[in-house]
């Protein structure tokens, strides 16, 4: 809780959504955590108390999280804290979540066995990797406004491809383990960085535009 409050405050925004609740989820909620997980808090408002713009709010939250996370190496005995902020509207799906807030289970995960095609789960993360390098070399040419389109267009796929992994065979799912390993190379770090500069860029464009 004392992380949650402290990650909130740095939002600093005029009018802070109501916190609807606090949530543990994730590997470490389950029975598939290992040595590379994170404990993963999830604090979950409604993006439509902020801005009527969700999209805008999503953004802004995901650097929120990105700076927060970038900024603190806060631990649970081995295991590092991961913030991220959630729609109450989104569909998330996980077979372990814990309120913190409540101090409950709101679905308890049950033991299962892993079963798993690892070849299956680096092709899809192949994909994501070679759509990064993509959108890299549309930076180093200036082409800020694509990099912004293709890395949310990219993260929504990301999304999708967890979501209906989860939904259809679990946390062992190939799409939920291919998220994993996207996360654990840090490639989604580097897409947060990459759409931070991308639009530090355009801002920095159309001011000299005005300027002119």
């Amino acid at each position: 809780m004392q992380v949650a409050d402290n990650f909130i405050k740095g939002w600093k925004l005029k009018n802070t959504p109501k916190i609807k609740d606090i949530r543990f989820t994730g590997s470490l909620a389950n029975y598939n955590w290992s040595k590379f997980s994170d404990v993963d808090l999830h604090v979950i408002v409604d993006f439509g108390e902020v801005n009527k713009d969700t999209n805008l709010v999503d953004r802004f939250f995901s650097f929120a999280k990105y700076n927060w996370n970038k900024q603190h190496d806060i631990k649970i005995g081995p295991y590092e804290i991961e913030v991220y902020v959630e729609d109450e509207k989104e569909d998330h799906t996980t077979t372990g979540l814990y309120s913190v807030k409540d101090n409950k289970w709101l679905k308890e995960p049950q033991p299962t066995d892993a079963d798993y095609d690892e070849k299956d789960i680096m092709v899809k993360a192949k994909y994501f990797f070679d759509l990064y390098n993509i959108l890299q070399d549309k930076f180093n040419k200036g082409e800020y406004s694509e990099v912004i389109q293709g890395i949310e267009k990219t993260k929504e796929k990301i999304q999708k491809m967890r979501t209906s992994g989860l939904q259809k065979d679990g946390e062992f799912s190939t799409e939920n383990l291919a998220f994993k390993v996207l996360r654990r190379t840090e490639l989604l770090d580097k897409m947060n960085d990459l759409l931070i500069k991308s639009t530090d860029k355009q801002l920095g464009e159309a001011k000299k535009k005005q300027g002119g």
